[in-house]
């Protein structure tokens, strides 16, 4: 019998679960404004396991991180700050069937940061952004000083309260002490996803992509990919959001409990630092077949066909996320991850960002 799909990583082979059946029907879902096939596969273990099947533009990229996830799992797990701090990457099952075309395991407990917003929101979400764009042009023609401020504001007033996740848990859970559990595992699975797309320049997470479990609080996210420049296939280096603290992550994380994320993402830090020269040769090959599939077009050929060239650009690439690491080491004097966290939540830093990535969610 055949595994489901993406057990490979098993080790042992009589713990897989393998398909027994397959469900009769394939259903079309809306997914955060994206159609979707949903197929549905019985295990050998008597569980059903839903799969999404999209179409999207990086699903070699999404493997990468994926691999890099899997293997940072192991030293997290390993580790004694992190394991009983309960830390860890939850990595969604995939399986690549062509290209462009992927399996993503799901399951009805999942809703991404998009689908709270529509369903917390009584205005069509989808008018937004374009109310985004309505409060800039307005602001510049009566002589407004600093119109990004005033149209992520307005926006923000608008089309959702800073209070939409809370209420959305609070709808789930409604007694203290299993919304405390709830927001104890979310914080804890998060502040590893945060000190991921900070420490190795991963793109910054879109309210699409990160998916939250009703059940447990378990954040998971999906289409991340290195955050390369197109032009010269060196990583970003111009971000100034370290990662998404938006103001709904904000006031559902509490300024109280902002203390335990420091804690983790500084134990996240302490144990990947100890194992950063296992990871750095892993980083080097996933860097190069990153900027090989990328940055692979008729214009730059050569650039590629030079292995001098492409060791070079790597190095510059390792070196930049080396330094991120640094920044993010205990230092006894000063700890940097709290400046992060206060930059992450700056309002002016926030205005500057793309109203696709809706920061004002």
């Amino acid at each position: 019998m055949i595994r489901l799909p993406s057990d490979h990583y098993i080790n042992d082979p009589s713990k897989a679960v393998r398909i027994h059946n397959f469900s009769r029907y394939v259903n079309l879902k809306n997914k955060s404004g994206t159609i979707v096939k949903e197929l549905t596969i019985r295990g050998t273990d008597g569980l059903l396991y839903i799969y999404n099947i999209s179409r999207v533009q990086s699903v070699e990229s999404e493997e990468r991180i994926f691999q890099l996830f899997h293997i940072a799992n192991n030293y997290i797990l390993d580790f004694k700050e992190t394991s009983k701090r309960f830390l860890k990457l939850s990595i969604p099952r995939t399986f690549t069937i062509a290209p462009n075309l992927r399996m993503v395991e799901t399951n009805s407990s999942m809703y991404s940061l998009f689908e709270m917003y529509q369903e917390m929101n009584d205005d069509s979400v989808y008018n937004d952004i374009d109310f985004w764009f309505s409060v800039i042009n307005t602001c510049i023609i009566i002589g407004k000083t600093n119109p990004l401020i005033e149209s992520l504001l307005s926006t923000g007033k608008k089309f959702g309260s800073d209070e939409i996740i809370k209420n959305w848990v609070s709808m789930r859970y409604p007694l203290l002490s299993d919304y405390w559990i709830f927001r104890k595992t979310f914080i804890e699975h998060y502040s590893v996803l945060c000190f991921f797309e900070y420490a190795f320049n991963l793109t910054k997470l879109k309210p699409e992509m990160l998916n939250i479990n009703e059940s447990n609080g378990v954040a998971v996210v999906s289409d991340y990919t290195f955050l390369l420049d197109r032009v010269h296939g060196n990583l970003d280096q111009n971000n100034t959001i370290p990662f998404r603290m938006t103001p709904n992550l904000t006031n559902f994380i509490t300024p109280y409990r902002k203390y335990q994320m420091i804690n983790c993402l500084t134990a996240t830090g302490q144990c990947l630092n100890n194992s950063i020269e296992d990871l750095s040769v892993v980083l080097k090959l996933l860097l190069k077949d990153e900027l090989k599939s990328n940055y692979n077009t008729s214009k730059h050929m050569k650039v590629l066909d030079n292995n001098q060239k492409v060791i070079e650009n790597v190095e510059i690439n390792l070196n930049y996320i080396l330094t991120n690491f640094d920044k993010l080491k205990t230092f006894p004097t000063h700890n940097l991850i709290p400046d992060l966290l206060k930059q992450a939540v700056d309002k002016h830093v926030l205005c500057h960002k793309s109203p696709v990535w809706r920061p004002w969610l």
